[in-house]
């Protein structure tokens, strides 16, 4: 009766983390697509917007998926690659669109916080 219970438990918190990573995820769509809604791209920049975000998470998960790297080494290459798409991305924007940008970034209340300031209004 334990082995059940135990079974169930674990079962039951895996499907918990499961549903809880799906929620993130559409929620990371949903943010996107409103800032993106809020910055007036031009189809030509959703297009670029669009290849861009396809092809870092291919590079992202080419080196998740590297068997042979440390995970260190996998810590620094996606820091790179963060900061590497940070910069691609406001080469494709104007410059009235990187300053929208930075201002919705600023007012948006931290993940995962909730009843608390803001941390980047804070400073």
């Amino acid at each position: 009766m334990k082995k059940i219970f135990k079974l169930l438990s674990i079962a039951i918190l895996l499907f918990s983390f499961t549903i809880n990573a799906e929620a993130q995820v559409k929620h990371n769509k949903k943010e996107r697509k409103e800032m993106v809604k809020q910055l007036h791209l031009t189809k030509q920049q959703k297009q670029q917007m669009k290849s861009f975000h396809k092809s870092t998470k291919q590079q992202s998960e080419a080196i998740i998926n590297n068997t042979s790297l440390t995970e260190q080494q996998k810590k620094a290459q996606l820091a790179q690659l963060k900061n590497e798409k940070q910069e691609k991305l406001e080469a494709i924007l104007t410059p009235e669109q990187k300053q929208k940008m930075k201002q919705l970034k600023k007012d948006q209340p931290r993940r995962g916080v909730t009843n608390m300031p803001n941390e980047r209004t804070a400073k």
